[in-house]
């Protein structure tokens, strides 16, 4: 991970060997940060006020509030918050281990990779027992005064860990589907066939951009240029299609 700042440094304990790891962050999504603006271009600041009285407050001087019901809110401070946190901080506790595929993409909020520290050779175990057995650990992670749950998994020679949701946290997405829309026999042979055409043996994040950001970078470079940004319409979609049209519309295109 040179060039990389830690995270934090942890430990994850399997069983009573205890493997030292420092956490990095996977990926940081490229974005523009636009600052909002006055209509005569200034800068402009953010002030809280006492919404009773009207009063200006400073933020540091803010407490944590919680409606326990309607009308009625209780407050902590940051002393009492504080005395939530758990005691193992920067602990990583295993729990379990389960198989490599029942790990839901659905259930992972963010994904970070582990580094070894100080014990490669504890590092490396943890990662080929994992490895062979197609196997993720199942865990506790006691950071930053949280109780996280998490997911351990080897991905080739390194451990990424997955922090995951709890399942009150789980949305279900509550899908209906319309009547008669199941696909003909026809429609999914076309539809194979232009997965066949679209199928590559390798995937390469080299070949991809984000085109709305060259946009952007394009936009910004104009307007300190002085010059007029143009909207661009955007163009109508039909509502009815006729899907097994479209499919072989689709196959000739890459066809030609």
């Amino acid at each position: 991970m040179a060039g990389a700042r830690a995270l934090c440094s942890a430990v994850v304990s399997f069983g009573l060997v205890s493997i030292p790891v420092k956490a990095y962050i996977t990926a940081s999504p490229q974005k523009f940060s636009f600052k909002r603006m006055s209509p005569k271009g200034n800068a402009t600041s953010q002030k809280v006020f006492d919404a009773t009285t009207n009063e200006e407050i400073r933020i540091a001087d803010c407490l944590a509030g919680y409606e326990v019901e309607k009308g009625k809110m209780i407050t902590f401070t940051d002393e009492e918050i504080d005395s939530f946190a758990a005691e193992k901080t920067n602990a990583i506790e295993m729990l379990c281990i389960t198989d490599k595929v029942s790990l839901n993409p659905a259930h992972v909020e963010k994904a970070m990779y582990l580094a070894p520290d100080k014990s490669d050779k504890s590092y490396r175990l943890l990662n080929r027992c994992l490895n062979e057995e197609k196997k993720v650990a199942v865990c506790k992670w006691y950071a930053r005064g949280k109780d996280n749950l998490v997911a351990i998994a080897a991905v080739g020679e390194l451990l990424m860990m997955f922090q995951l949701y709890y399942a009150p946290e789980i949305r279900s997405p509550g899908v209906l589907f319309a009547k008669n829309s199941e696909p003909s026999d026809q429609e999914v042979v076309l539809g194979k066939m232009l997965m066949a055409q679209l199928t590559t043996d390798t995937f390469d994040l080299n070949n991809y951009r984000d085109e709305y950001l060259v946009q952007v970078e394009c936009a910004i470079a104009a307007k300190a240029a002085g010059k007029k940004i143009e909207a661009v319409k955007q163009a109508s979609t039909a509502a009815a299609f006729d899907l097994a049209a479209l499919l072989q519309n689709s196959l000739k295109a890459k066809q030609g």
